[in-house]
């Protein structure tokens, strides 16, 4: 009886030593970009868990909730919600004959009450909103605005916008900086961290060491993550010193089998992808607009790049695909060229829809199906002022920007 006592007791350690190595080997190790090997791009299936990749990665001022849309208003200051029914906006509070101009009210989000919040990181993930603010910690809000929650620090950059963005996907943050050693000489390592939204785990799963680099736009496509590296290399242009961009490729980090490298090494500046068609369309530097099959690894080019069109933001509504030049027309601006910002508009097989002028917009935010969000000028009696614009999508005809109300 005694030996066989001991013989369970043997067996049970053997299957908690098993478990315990089972479990420690699937947490994630960070994967070294410098040395990534080639990757297949997999198919993509669609979870419920995705975030919204929908949105731009530069400025995420925007989020979609249930019945509309999230957003700080212009002056910094209180959570606002945009009805996409009735085209309405009114801040994001419920309490009782609350003006919404005090510090009491429950949309208030500026520096005196605590601390700010940073107004190019709006996000919705599984029924909760999520800010950063300027104290660096991912701060969980109900959808009513009345409850918040900290989390987790994400970032110790100081105060106001850092260029730290986000990417929710199965109960995990992916947090990484798109900026912050852009221009300097010195090399860094730039990082993808995973935080779980219990605030319990942290752990890099992903790094690129490099002067004056960057890793950006990652979104998320079912297990997939995506991001681009780019760096600034100097240019001599008419006796001026101006920076130029340049792009190692397109990566992906699996977040189930928690291996990452190369999907794309052309100087891919801006992609998105179709998941009921499992496509990938994605823009090459001074090249153009390719689509990609991923089950047939058929490749296409769709619109050839022009002056107007060289390296654009791009996103896809699951109809139409955009691409915002902003970008390309301020650098042939600083390169003494005047180019006409754009977004343009097409179909998945490179048929132009719409062409929309940027004349009046700052920044575009894109969007789902149903609207186009953007900081526009507007000029009053008293001056050019910037506000909050939109684009009812459902509408026929020319699409025009309209004020947020």
């Amino acid at each position: 009886m005694r030996k066989k006592l001991i013989g369970l007791v043997f067996t049970v350690c053997l299957m908690c030593s098993a478990c315990t190595a089972k479990n420690q080997s699937e947490q994630p190790q960070s994967s070294d970009l410098n040395q990534a090997k080639q990757l297949e791009i997999q198919t993509v299936q669609e979870t419920e868990n995705d975030s919204q990749s929908y949105w731009g990665t530069v400025a995420h001022n925007f989020a979609k909730g249930e019945g509309g849309y999230y957003y700080m208003d212009n002056g910094d200051s209180y959570l606002m919600f945009f009805d996409e029914e009735t085209q309405e906006s009114y801040p994001l509070c419920a309490l009782p004959n609350c003006q919404h101009n005090t510090t009491d009210c429950n949309a208030y989000v500026g520096t005196q009450k605590g601390t700010g919040y940073l107004m190019q990181t709006v996000y919705y993930y599984k029924d909760s909103l999520y800010l950063l603010n300027s104290e660096g910690f991912l701060v969980r809000f109900s959808p009513d605005g009345a409850q918040r929650e900290k989390i987790v620090q994400v970032y110790q950059y100081g105060q106001g916008d850092t260029g730290t963005n986000l990417v929710f996907h199965n109960d995990y943050v992916y947090v990484y900086n798109m900026n912050q050693h852009l221009g300097m000489e010195e090399e860094y390592a730039e990082t993808i961290t995973r935080y779980s939204l219990d605030g319990k785990e942290q752990a890099v799963v992903a790094q690129y060491t490099g002067a004056s680099c960057a890793i950006m736009q990652a979104k998320c496509y079912g297990n997939q993550l995506f991001f681009i590296i780019s760096d600034v290399q100097k240019q001599n242009v008419n006796d001026k010193v101006v920076l130029n961009q340049a792009y190692k490729g397109l990566y992906v980090y699996r977040t189930d089998t928690m291996e990452a490298g190369r999907v794309l090494e052309q100087e891919v500046t801006g992609y998105c992808i179709d998941e009921n068609t499992n496509k990938l369309f994605y823009f090459v530097k001074e090249k153009g607009l390719y689509s990609y099959d991923i089950n047939t690894k058929e490749q296409k080019l769709l619109v050839e790049a022009d002056e107007k069109n060289q390296m654009p933001e791009i996103s896809f509504d699951g109809q139409y695909i955009y691409m915002d030049n902003s970008a390309w027309a301020s650098i042939s601006k600083r390169m003494g060229k005047e180019v006409e910002k754009q977004c343009f508009v097409i179909d998945t097989n490179g048929n132009m829809i719409q062409q929309i002028s940027g004349e009046k917009t700052q920044r575009i935010y894109f969007c789902d199906g149903n609207y186009l969000f953007a900081q526009t000028v507007i000029q009053k009696i008293s001056g050019g002022n910037s506000e909050y614009s939109y684009i009812n999508k459902s509408l026929p005809g020319e699409w025009e920007w309209k004020a947020m109300e």
